[in-house]
């Protein structure tokens, strides 16, 4: 028999719990975006203080659509002390031959290092950090397209006492469909978020791309943790727990491609998101013992996937308790579930429609129901990877595959069309500015 009035059912307070967890993650993001408003951000512009020598790690496994870009792209950046080491495992196309041609090209610039077998990225920079020479270690994805003046807008942001400086990803093929523009603006929301965090002096997460991060700190936490599905998340919180100062730097920028199918998509964020997952608890026990505010920070960033989880679960309950009257839940529950269904679909429709009308692009009107589909992907991946990491499922680290397409219209004007060409060019077609020699440490 169901109590009336005030009295609760044990699933009551379960969907209350699920609810008020929601809310209160939404409100905390909410007050952190607000509060960061009107925050200075510094220039970036200042000489800089300090000569590094920069090892650029370029992580490659079935690369070969996009490896002789990122390499002619790097070989030409606008930096005297740097070097570029490849690290390649596993690979069954050509990626092997681009790379040793390259390291035959530019000794002393570019070098090749080959792992016996496919370890996953954390083991694949572990080894590279072993062969890298410079006192900066650089993180490029291998579809990465930067500026030629990277190197120098990095040593202009790692002035003394900073540890770390994590650059913002921009998205190679913008437009290639309504999927990856939706990703866009999706990474420019995400970056913005956590340059909000770092003028509060909160956790600055690192991406796994465009990041920079001082040889001695790496070395003093041992490196990547090669079991980790996500390396950056993991080691951002082991910089956080030897208080390292990391720099969240808008003029720190790349250009990176996003997967441009929903199947490439879900399982890329299925990856990501049980990486984070899977730092929930270690984050939950430094908020206990710290208690302090970038603690509580940290688990609330790392439990993002958990929350978008939570919240496809609340809508689909709360149009569950339209049509279902689950009378094991009282009517107030039901309610206050529907309300929130309802919400949130109100918000969701409310976004597209400003899309639709603020985006001049054809197909526009498609823009809502994409909305709807965009949120489904993510949260449907957050659902799975919370799922896989409750019941232990076995952990597999799969790359993203990259296609090497481009759309003009989402890089700066002054890349050159070599660096942002959608198909490879050889070799032969330039030579390179530089060569060993010149590349000196000391």
């Amino acid at each position: 028999m169901i109590t009336k009035g005030f009295s609760m059912t044990v699933a009551d307070v379960l969907a209350l719990m699920l609810l008020a967890g929601m809310a209160v993650w939404v409100f905390y993001n909410v007050i952190v975006m607000i509060k960061s408003r009107g925050k200075r951000i510094p220039s970036g512009r200042d000489p800089p203080p300090e000569d590094h020598f920069i090892s650029l790690i370029i992580p490659m496994k079935d690369e070969e659509s996009v490896a002789e870009r990122v390499l002619q792209t790097l070989i030409n950046l606008d930096y005297d002390r740097y070097e570029i080491v490849v690290v390649e495992d596993g690979s069954t196309d050509r990626t092997p031959e681009i790379c040793e041609r390259f390291a035959r090209r530019y000794p002393g610039l570019v070098r090749y290092v080959k792992g016996n077998k496919s370890m996953g990225k954390p083991a694949a920079l572990n080894l590279a950090m072993k062969q890298a020479r410079g006192d900066i270690i650089g993180i490029l994805d291998a579809d990465s397209v930067p500026p030629k003046d990277l190197l120098r807008r990095v040593v202009e942001a790692l002035v003394p006492g900073v540890d770390a400086v994590q650059g913002w990803t921009h998205v190679l093929n913008e437009d290639e469909n309504l999927l990856t523009k939706l990703q866009s603006y999706e990474e420019e929301a995400r970056f913005r978020s956590y340059q909000s965090r770092r003028k509060l002096g909160l956790f600055t997460p690192l991406t796994g791309s465009c990041q920079f991060i001082r040889r001695g700190v790496i070395e003093s936490l041992g490196g990547w943790d090669e079991n980790a599905l996500a390396e950056d998340a993991e080691i951002s919180l082991r910089l956080l727990n030897i208080n390292a100062r990391v720099e969240h730097s808008p003029f720190v920028e790349t250009w990176e491609e996003v997967p441009s199918s929903i199947r490439k998509l879900f399982k890329q964020r299925v990856r990501w998101f049980r990486g984070w997952v899977e730092l929930v608890p270690q984050a939950l026990k430094r908020l206990l013992s710290r208690r302090d505010l970038i603690s509580l920070d940290a688990l609330m960033v790392l439990s993002t996937p958990a929350e978008l989880a939570y919240l496809f679960l609340v809508v689909v309950l709360g149009a569950i308790f339209f049509i279902i009257p689950m009378p094991f839940i009282s009517e107030a529950v039901r309610l206050a579930y529907k309300a929130t269904s309802l919400i949130f679909l109100a918000l969701m429709t409310l976004l597209g429609t400003l899309l639709t009308v603020l985006i001049r692009i054809p197909g526009k009107i498609l823009w809502i129901p994409a909305i709807y589909l965009y949120w489904g992907v993510q949260s449907t991946a957050a659902l799975l990877a919370v799922l896989q990491s409750v019941f232990r499922w076995p952990k597999k680290w799969e790359k993203t595959p990259k296609t090497g397409r481009t759309t003009l219209g989402s890089v700066p004007r002054d890349f050159t069309l070599k660096a942002i060409g959608g198909e490879s060019r050889g070799l032969e077609a330039e030579e390179g500015p530089r060569s060993g020699p010149s590349q000196s440490i000391t």
